[in-house]
């Protein structure tokens, strides 16, 4: 129990605002909220100054937040512009295509790594690959989810049904995937 020093009065400590070090300021909370309400009586121009500025400081993190997000999707723009610049000019995919080739075996343990770490996903893609071939599934021009014209991909939503697939785009097999993380 304490006593307010401004209404006299033994109130609960629940019925004050605390302090930075876990103390309990000398006035109740109704109190403490009378008197500033007589205070914002006395000059209304002071608190409306400050309202009007913590308002202009919202307004301008909004805009700083935005120009960052502009800035930074400029930036990712950029930098795979250059990276296709690079893939260009240093001809990445016809060397990888030639250490693909020289590589076959290496290729095949990550492969084989993949298989025993994932057996039912792997069962399930090579079900889905040899039911294309056998002509019993067809892969569609266009993806389920954003209607894009591409080589869609074979998304799994169980892998018990291995021919129940969704054709997706690339973009969004990736974020099918990582939504379900």
């Amino acid at each position: 129990m304490k006593k307010c020093s401004y209404c006299g009065l033994e109130k609960n400590e629940s019925e004050f605002f605390k302090k930075r070090l876990n103390t309990l300021e000398g006035f109740c909370k109704e109190c403490k909220k009378q008197k500033l309400k007589k205070r914002k009586l006395k000059n209304p121009e002071k608190y409306f100054e400050k309202e009007r500025l913590r308002s202009e400081k919202r307004r301008q993190t909004n805009e700083w937040k935005e120009w960052r997000k502009d800035y930074q999707s400029r930036k990712r723009k950029e930098i795979s512009e250059k990276a296709l610049n690079y893939y260009y000019e240093n001809n990445v995919l016809e060397k990888q295509k030639i250490w693909k080739a020289n590589n076959k075996e290496k290729l095949r343990q990550y492969t084989k790594k993949d298989r025993h770490k994932r057996p039912l996903n792997h069962a399930a893609r090579s079900f889905v690959y040899a039911a294309i071939k056998e002509g019993k599934l067809v892969r569609p021009n266009q993806c389920s989810r954003c209607l894009k014209e591409c080589k869609t991909e074979a998304h799994h939503e169980d892998y018990m049904k291995p021919l129940e697939v969704i054709w997706l785009c690339r973009s969004c097999h990736g974020k099918e995937h990582r939504k379900t993380r």
